[in-house]
């Protein structure tokens, strides 16, 4: 498997459906937001990101909620 760069773009919710799967329907109209790319592919930016997930070390997940449409993971890095 190839490994892509991951690199942060910054545009609006308008474009992102050109390179995000999903993308959320509160985010605000005409406002750039964060897009991680993963090579071609992008995702909608939930918060903070590595470039390599082996510096974070062990990852513990503390708890799982579902709230209304989403789902929220708490965990320890």
């Amino acid at each position: 498997m190839r490994a892509d760069a991951v690199s942060i773009q910054f545009m609006p919710k308008e474009e992102m459906h050109t390179v995000c799967q999903n993308v959320p329907e509160y985010l605000p109209e005409g406002k750039p937001a964060r897009v991680v790319m993963y090579g071609a592919a992008g995702i909608p930016c939930g918060g903070t990101h590595v470039n390599n997930l082996g510096t974070i070390g062990t990852i513990t997940i503390r708890k799982i909620k579902k709230e209304k449409d989403a789902i929220r993971v708490s965990y320890a890095a």
